[in-house]
């Protein structure tokens, strides 16, 4: 990142012509380190959703739950633009690894609340920390 600011006090040396070939690199060198540490989150979460049985929307939308307040399958379905029926298949899924339980709504019976069983919270607490790891390695830099 040195170098970055290094580069940017000399731009004022430079012909327009330079300083746009340096804004240029410099930009190219801002998406590469970019993309190489947002793969390697992605790689940190993709291994854990194998481990567990899950695909990288199934592990999200878990996520999602253990974060959220009182979920329902409609909301979760609005949150990620994707159909009810889509957010109806990856809840079954995580129904039948024994990651979330649902409840009807005392409020409303047609709408279903989205729990976290002890497992799913296991589960997403392994996330936050391998997450937290790599991130952790990605500020050292």
């Amino acid at each position: 990142m040195v170098s970055f600011w290094f580069a940017i006090l000399k731009m004022g040396w430079k012909s327009m012509n330079e300083q746009q070939k340096v804004k240029d690199t410099l930009v190219e060198m801002m998406v590469d380190s970019y993309l190489h540490d947002f793969r390697g989150v992605e790689q940190v979460l993709k291994s854990l959703a194998k481990e567990v049985g899950l695909s990288w929307r199934g592990l999200s939308l878990l996520d999602q739950v253990s974060r959220g307040n009182h979920l329902t399958l409609d909301e979760l379905a609005k949150q990620n633009k994707i159909t009810k029926g889509a957010v109806s298949t990856q809840t079954t899924n995580l129904l039948r690894l024994g990651l979330i339980r649902i409840e009807p709504n005392s409020e409303d019976r047609r709408q279903h609340i989205l729990h976290l069983t002890a497992k799913g919270e296991e589960i997403t607490q392994q996330l936050d920390v391998r997450t937290g790891e790599r991130l952790a390695v990605l500020s050292r830099g």
